[in-house]
């Protein structure tokens, strides 16, 4: 340590370093001379003879530096120095690097983060290597409510089965409403991914089934932070979404932000409040869109013994019998199972991953609604049976 201390000083501070060097140097030098002038030399010629015996003093100073100084330290300092005294010269051809640079690295860090983003992250959720996604010829399966209702009851190679649906809502604080990122979630949806409440408690299936006469949702930990400044007291708040009033009975703990590392949410609503989003499609008379209406996106969670082959067999099965109970068209009715580790992402084509900038997912089905971020909140228009 101490000589650690030693060469980090005379690097820091060559110029007394440098000092002391040269003296030790001329005083080595004066003793040589002393012993040739004691041998009857004059004194340059004593001096000469010195030199000739010592050999080079610059090398010498040299390997004395590379053992006293970091000289990889100074030698990039000196770099610097001379780097600077250039840009200084040449304030345009400065000008012009420095803006290419900031480019370039905004660029990459841009890519870097879309990527971690989309290929290299995972949901922040207990064992989500558990996690899968449910598919039919290798593209998403989107359920019915019910129907996810009766698989989740029935199979038993899962450790829970959730449904969620993506949307926009308006979201009103004060006088001025606000466009925020939700989910439509069914009751197993925090189950499923065991995510555990930071304030308050999470949806459950009773909120669901009460949803009709007691609206409430579930924030996320960032949008509490963000939005109601980490109130202690948010719990019990009454927000307007989409002009309905839902009280917030909890906040997600931190990190997480939905099933969906391309589109985080930070609301979300029972599945049954769907009504407040598509009034003139699921409000018609007699239509039962629970029975219907096919929309939702599906994410199980493996318990530990499962097998992804099993799982998919059995759910394969239970889907089939569902189908034909109901006289339901029964193509679709084989179920594969993909990773969903990495959320419902998983369940677009990572190859080639394409997002437009206009908030529309290109990799969703063709009935997505893209709308722009001043029309009334619309949703996806699932296909009828």
């Amino acid at each position: 340590m101490r000589s650690f201390l030693q060469r980090l000083s005379a690097t820091l501070r060559p110029g007394k370093s440098e000092r002391r060097l040269n003296e030790e140097f001329e005083e080595h030098l004066q003793a040589l001379a002393a012993r040739q002038s004691e041998q009857g030399l004059k004194p340059d010629e004593a001096l000469l003879a010195a030199h000739r015996d010592f050999g080079s003093v610059e090398l010498a100073k040299e390997r004395y530096r590379d053992q006293a100084r970091f000289r990889t330290v100074e030698n990039i300092g000196r770099d610097l120095r001379f780097a600077l005294r250039q840009c200084r010269k040449n304030p345009g051809f400065t000008a012009a690097a420095v803006l290419s640079l900031a480019l370039g690295i905004g660029a990459n860090a841009a890519l870097f983060s879309f990527v971690n983003a989309i290929l290299l992250k995972q949901l922040p959720v207990p064992e989500a290597a558990r996690l899968v996604v449910l598919k039919n010829a290798d593209k998403p399966l989107r359920l019915r409510y019910r129907q996810l209702n009766v698989l989740n009851q029935n199979a038993s190679e899962l450790d829970g089965l959730l449904g969620t649906y993506p949307l926009d809502v308006s979201v009103m604080f004060g006088d001025h409403p606000e466009w925020v990122s939700a989910e439509l979630v069914t009751g197993e949806y925090f189950h499923t991914l065991q995510i555990k409440p930071e304030r308050g408690r999470l949806l459950s299936q009773r909120d669901l089934d009460d949803a009709e006469g007691n609206p409430v949702c579930v924030i996320s930990y960032r949008f509490w932070k963000s939005r109601f400044r980490g109130a202690e007291d948010v719990i019990g708040r009454t927000v307007l979404l989409n002009t309905r009033s839902y009280q917030i009975i909890g906040v997600t703990e931190r990190g997480f932000s939905g099933s969906d590392l391309q589109r985080p949410a930070d609301l979300d609503i029972p599945a049954t409040r769907l009504v407040d989003y598509l009034p003139a499609f699921v409000g018609i008379p007699n239509y039962d869109w629970t029975t219907r209406l096919f929309l939702f996106s599906a994410v199980a969670r493996l318990k530990p013994e499962t097998t992804r082959a099993g799982a998919a067999a059995q759910l394969t099965r239970l889907n089939r019998a569902y189908l034909n109970s109901t006289k339901l068209d029964s193509r679709s009715a084989d179920i594969q199972l993909a990773d969903g580790s990495a959320g419902l992402q998983s369940s677009s084509k990572l190859a080639n991953p394409a997002i437009n900038f206009a908030g529309c997912i290109a990799s969703r089905p063709a009935h997505r609604v893209c709308q722009p971020r001043n029309a009334a909140p619309l949703a996806y228009i699932g296909t009828v049976s």
